[in-house]
């Protein structure tokens, strides 16, 4: 039989795959399926559940929102209960990750029991001690591309620099010598606005030809 390091190694490998593809529905359902609120309880169409390899002419019909939602929210509970995932690990889903992930599910459910049950997972990885927002520009800088950034919980890792990969990342769509083509509503400035000290004052410049104002 395995080793017990071995068999440890799969039932990571596991946990991560269930998380992985829970991630990868909840996207999919967010960008082709209604918003849960507006979907008569899940009703609605959401997206063909795939569990095993289809054969290539497999048409599948699309399941309903709360089909998908509940195979989501079964995909991360199994992941984080098996407890074979480390409580931190950069570049892999962790059981922090999947439990804010989780939060995150449950928040688009948006009823009664869900936003209880993200209030609570959210409150797990917050009082974990695990994580904490950065309080300076140095810091701040380095969410982006450290390991050792206490503000991230799940990264994408990619140290590869050929077909622009690292032009793909969300620091250089903010970055005003890279695509600087990130915006702001009027409600999230006037927000930020009731924050004086906000460590994202350091990234928001005033847009040209506007009637902006630099803080």
């Amino acid at each position: 039989g395995a080793s017990a390091s071995l068999q440890k190694e799969i039932a990571n490998a596991k946990a991560q795959a269930q998380a992985v593809r829970a991630l990868c529905y909840f996207d999919l359902c967010r960008v082709y399926a209604t918003p849960y609120p507006y979907s008569n309880d899940g009703a609605a169409l959401g997206v063909p559940l795939i569990e095993g390899i289809p054969d290539n002419a497999a048409t599948p019909g699309r399941n309903t929102l709360k089909e998908c939602y509940d195979f989501i929210i079964k995909d991360l509970t199994e992941a984080i209960s098996s407890n074979a995932l480390e409580d931190t690990s950069y570049g892999y889903i962790s059981k922090s990750a999947a439990k804010a992930l989780l939060a995150r599910v449950y928040l688009y459910k948006g009823d009664t029991e869900g936003n209880t049950k993200a209030l609570s997972l959210s409150k797990e990885v917050i009082e974990s001690g695990k994580y904490s927002l950065p309080t300076t520009v140095e810091a701040y800088k380095t969410i982006w591309s450290e390991s050792t950034s206490t503000e991230m919980i799940f990264s994408v890792v990619n140290f590869d620099s050929k077909d622009w990969a690292d032009r793909e990342g969300l620091a250089y769509i903010y970055n005003v010598n890279g695509y600087y083509n990130a915006h702001i509503t009027k409600k999230f400035y006037d927000e930020m606005l009731q924050d004086p000290d906000d460590i994202r004052w350091n990234v928001l410049v005033a847009s040209k030809g506007t009637n902006a104002e630099a803080s």
